[in-house]
């Protein structure tokens, strides 16, 4: 064995050792919950940017997977997600072959929550463990480094230490929290205070201190030494997830549990960071060696990826002259632009926005002012999912709507019936077995299906193959509430 060869073995029999040794005992908790408006108009209220390709590429939530599984834990991962999200989450999950818990939440809150719950439910199985919570929203651009920065710490923590995982500042970000640590060659440092989203002046002083780091979100702990802190600091959690996960009941055969809607809305909106990491004297600061970055806005996506010679960014069909520094994603349709500078431009099916990138900061009022206009444009896509497939509105007007239907494999949609609408079905793909008057009917390509207003009706795919339907919708009210459901596989009656 040469010099070279002898320390690459000893480099890889100390990682293999690292990975064997740090994450027996170690739990990626991943949360899942965000809404993600910032991102808007991709990102939407029911289809949150975590489930978005925003790049072009897999989903947010799907590369948090990935990353999770690179770590070769021997627990399954935890996944907190809000209960309208849950079908998405599965439809991801399906791609890998992977052990999952899913903790639903009936309605939102901030993170507090959902890591003491997280805490009390991995204690279930075991004392002793650790959490690793990662976000579903980030981007990690190496996973060998991830993994690595991620199980060396793991194997160095104390059992009295919460860490969080700090980034080194590169420009004054005013949109990141802030982390001033204490000066020391030791991997893990003590922390000496937390500040939240400051001024560019005061940004701009951290990165020249060089004692500054910015917050990932990203933390490590022992559940014990998090549920003893927030006995000290927020008495009503550590009491309330207690209560919500001794009554945590399985859904069905699989690892799904809904907490009570009860118990939830009693805890308190707060973040981790509030709760906790501001409070606390064990709070300590590791910096990562990847590549990291929280897509939280269209500056920080246009900062993340690769440029052409302009230092544009451009995804999707698009064509550029004359332009710098800006942002142009188009999925569904061919995008020229002449002349941009410094400028986001993001178009959808159905709402298109143009922006420049110093005044994105406005969108959130701009997308209020959406809302109070046309609600859906904020809270959906043209395209929506649900637990069966998905539609896309192809055209709407007052008397008629024109709808895509997509069924996957071995679903069906509820049995339901309108009181203000009549339907007509023609099955453009696959082999539709249609429910009318409790009678099944069944439906090849090109054939047309007449459903009268307040017949009972359902629509199913029983075959391995996609479903599509044309559903041409006729009457005095169209909205997706004039549906009377009397039988549903989705617990949606």
């Amino acid at each position: 064995m040469g010099f070279n060869e002898y320390y690459l073995y000893i480099y890889y029999v100390k990682i293999k050792n690292i990975m064997e040794n740090s994450n027996k005992d170690l739990w990626p908790v991943i949360m899942a919950g965000g809404s993600g408006s910032r991102l808007w108009p991709i990102s939407r209220t029911t289809m949150p940017k975590q489930f978005c390709s925003i790049d072009g590429e897999e989903t947010l939530f799907y590369k948090t997977i990935e990353r999770a599984i690179h770590l070769n834990c021997n627990n399954p991962l935890i996944i907190i997600l809000n209960d309208e999200y849950k079908f998405l989450a599965i439809k991801e999950l399906e791609k890998f072959d992977v052990q999952y818990h899913l903790i639903i939440e009936p309605i939102k809150r901030n993170t507090a929550a959902a890591i003491a719950i997280a805490c009390r439910y991995i204690k279930r199985f075991a004392d002793n463990q650790k959490l690793l919570v990662l976000s579903s929203d980030h981007s990690v651009s190496n996973l060998q480094d991830f993994s690595s920065t991620i199980l060396d710490v793991s194997s160095n923590i104390e059992q009295k230490s919460l860490i969080t995982f700090g980034a080194t500042p590169i420009a004054p970000e005013t949109g990141y929290g802030y982390i001033e640590f204490e000066e020391s060659k030791n991997l893990i440092k003590n922390v000496k205070q937390f500040i939240e989203k400051p001024t560019k002046e005061k940004a701009e002083k951290y990165i020249s201190n060089g004692n500054y780091l910015w917050n990932t979100g990203i933390f490590l702990f022992y559940a014990e030494t998090m549920l003893e802190e927030f006995q000290k600091f927020d008495k009503d959690i550590f009491k309330l997830s207690l209560d919500i996960v001794n009554l945590l009941d399985k859904k069905d055969e699989e690892n799904i549990y809904e907490l009570d809607k009860n118990i939830f809305s009693s805890f308190p909106d707060i973040s981790i960071d509030y709760a906790i990491f501001e409070k606390t004297k064990l709070a300590q600061v590791s910096m990562i060696t990847f590549d990291w970055s929280d897509l939280g806005t269209w500056p920080s996506v246009w900062k993340k990826n690769n440029k052409d010679s302009d230092k544009n960014v451009l995804i999707g069909d698009v064509k550029i002259i004359n332009s710098k520094n800006s942002l142009v994603i188009s999925k569904h349709k061919h995008i020229s632009c002449i002349g941009l500078e410094n400028t986001a431009v993001i178009d959808t099916p159905d709402a298109l926005l143009i922006s420049s990138m110093d005044s994105i900061d406005s969108l959130k009022t701009c997308i209020d002012e959406v809302e109070q206009l046309n609600p859906s444009l904020v809270s959906e896509h043209r395209k929506v999912y649900r637990p069966w497939g998905w539609y896309d509105s192809i055209e709407r007007e007052s008397s008629h709507q024109v709808k895509r239907i997509h069924v996957y494999p071995s679903q069906k949609l509820s049995v339901q019936r309108h009181k203000h609408r009549a339907e007509r079905w023609v099955v453009i793909k696959g082999i539709a077995t249609v429910t009318l008057d409790d009678k099944d009917y069944e439906y090849k390509v090109g054939e047309v299906v007449q459903i009268n207003v307040m017949q009972i009706h359902s629509l199913a795919n029983y075959t391995k193959d996609d479903l599509e339907i044309i559903e041409v919708q006729l009457g005095d009210y169209l909205g997706e509430d004039d549906i009377e459901r009397f039988e549903d596989i989705y617990g949606r009656t």
